[in-house]
């Protein structure tokens, strides 16, 4: 893909979540540098529902009602909505890799540490590759996450 070259960052951490996720082949979303380097909750969850596509992963980490959730549904969200959402997608790349991440989902929800919420997106992509591979499966993930959200 020559497209996805011409959207590759400068900026490393950017860099490795477009090659990572990039590996998947989906178009939508767009992995372009603004949207990697502010990730929206609507960016992350439109890359779930591709990647889960593409691997399985994170099949049955959230209802439907969020899978498939509009622009105008986002906006609706509460802090405490929005913070969970994103432990929830943190608990489970590190039930599925084994890896510890230093992410605070409170702060990506405000908008900060976007290198932190990109190894979040690193991790989805590992998760994803050892699950599409057979390493991984979801049900014991689940059972570590704990109840669907």
């Amino acid at each position: 893909g020559e497209a996805f070259f011409s959207m590759a960052s400068e900026i490393p951490w950017i860099k490795t979540s477009q090659a990572k996720l990039g590996a998947f082949g989906f178009k939508k979303p767009p992995l372009k540098e603004k949207l990697l380097q502010k990730p929206k909750l609507r960016f992350i969850r439109d890359l779930l529902v591709s990647v889960q596509k593409a691997t399985g992963f994170p099949a049955g980490l959230f209802t439907d009602e969020v899978m498939k959730a509009s622009t105008a549904a986002f906006k609706e969200w509460s802090k405490d909505n929005k913070v969970g959402f994103l432990k929830r997608i943190h608990a489970c790349v590190e039930a599925a890799t084994g890896r510890r991440l230093n992410f605070t989902a409170e702060k990506a929800a405000a908008g900060l540490e976007p290198e932190n919420t990109n190894l979040v997106l690193q991790g989805l992509a590992d998760a994803a590759v050892l699950t599409k591979e057979g390493k991984v499966t979801m049900g014991p993930v689940l059972k570590k996450v704990g109840s669907t959200g």
